[in-house]
């Protein structure tokens, strides 16, 4: 969505191809390129990391506003979505954070056709040495799928189709 130019004749292309087509996206992106895009695909990968707007900010440097009102958008449009939850420990990976998420998802138009939860690795750690960059997340340790379940099951028992891992 940093191309949308690009991006809608790529999408266009395959279209035309007769591909099915997909995007994934943070949402965070002015609605009218968004929208642009959606006439083009048939599915939405939606990484929703925080609903609590200012811990977004905390963690993320940027207002979820605009990619909650995004996600409420495309799901009032009847699009196919697959939420994708990043499961970091202490951060997406909450109480808190999870009953948001839940509470969110069912106040949108349609249901979200799956909702996956992956867990963090911290497999990247020797990338952030290489380039000399800051890891935040250096202590944190992975997270293994069966660590999800108890949280896949809040959200199957909310009515969402859930997956562990992409």
């Amino acid at each position: 969505l940093m191309q949308p130019e690009f991006l809608n004749e790529a999408l266009k292309a395959c279209k035309n191809a007769g591909m099915h087509t997909a995007v994934d996206t943070s949402g965070y992106a002015r609605w009218e390129i968004l929208e642009k895009a959606a006439g083009l695909t048939d599915l939405f990968l939606y990484d929703l990391k925080i609903i609590d707007d200012k811990k977004h900010q905390e963690f993320t440097g940027v207002s979820n506003k605009i990619i909650l009102e995004n996600l409420r958008s495309l799901s009032a449009m009847g699009k196919h979505i697959q939420v994708r939850i990043p499961c970091v420990p202490n951060v997406t990976l909450t109480e808190e954070n999870i009953a948001q998420t839940i509470d969110f998802l069912k106040t949108l138009a349609h249901k979200p056709d799956e909702v996956n939860l992956l867990p963090y690795h911290n497999t990247a750690a020797h990338k952030y040495e290489r380039f000399g960059m800051d890891n935040h997340f250096e202590s944190t340790k992975s997270v293994l799928k069966q660590e999800l379940e108890d949280v896949r099951m809040q959200f199957v028992n909310a009515g969402f189709n859930v997956q562990i891992g992409g």
